[in-house]
């Protein structure tokens, strides 16, 4: 994450409390970080997490195509 002011060790430190299922309130109290710092990570977490779970289903299932018999 080159964009961000945050330093690698704050940000390990926000992927291991979201791993934890930590709330973004309670989160940002305990690293000292704003609410909405931490909700973005979440998002950004949860959003490739998503798109890995994609991926993984893909390959598990395969990409069919549906052709038209024609008459």
């Amino acid at each position: 994450m080159n964009f961000s002011k945050l330093s690698s060790h704050k940000i390990r430190k926000i992927v291991g409390v979201f791993s934890k299922d930590y709330k973004c309130q309670h989160s940002g109290e305990l690293l000292q970080l704003n609410r909405n710092t931490i909700n973005r990570y979440y998002n950004l977490f949860r959003e490739a997490l998503f798109k890995e779970s994609l991926t993984v289903l893909e390959k598990e299932l395969g990409i069919f195509e549906a052709l038209q018999k024609e008459d």
